[in-house]
């Protein structure tokens, strides 16, 4: 099986989609309960790192926003991703963004558009691949 990385433009596009339906669905909810408490940001981190790692392991690699654009996530084999596969990635990854003071996320960004695979640091770390899904 030929695996196509996901062009970066859809990439990013899809992203942002996440985003935006984390900022509708989590964080503006948990900004009306808490505020800015330390309890509401702990929620958040937990709930959208729960949709981040077990949603693309129940639903074959998508998250919404890979699913409308056409693409998910699979390890370099194309098998489908594990539980600790996404944690390397989402947290170890997110890790590695926070203590280079985003240094890494910027270098990130630009592997994504300038590397032929298109994968970014968290995608080696874990051994994933972002791929066109035209199913």
């Amino acid at each position: 099986m030929e695996l196509r990385p996901a062009n970066y433009i859809f990439r990013f596009f899809a992203a942002i989609l996440d985003n935006i339906l984390m900022l509708v669905t989590i964080s503006l909810p948990l900004s009306y309960f808490f505020g800015k408490s330390d309890a509401g940001e702990f929620l958040y981190l937990t709930i959208t790192n729960i949709y981040l790692i077990v949603v693309p392991v129940m639903w074959n690699g998508y998250l919404i926003g890979k699913k409308l654009t056409g693409m998910r996530v699979v390890k370099l084999n194309g098998d489908k991703v594990s539980i600790s596969t996404m944690i390397v990635r989402q947290i170890g990854g997110g890790f590695l963004y926070i203590i280079s003071f985003g240094i890494l996320f910027i270098v990130s960004f630009f592997m994504v558009i300038l590397r032929k695979d298109h994968r970014a640091i968290h995608d080696i770390i874990a051994g994933t691949i972002v791929i066109e899904d035209k199913k």
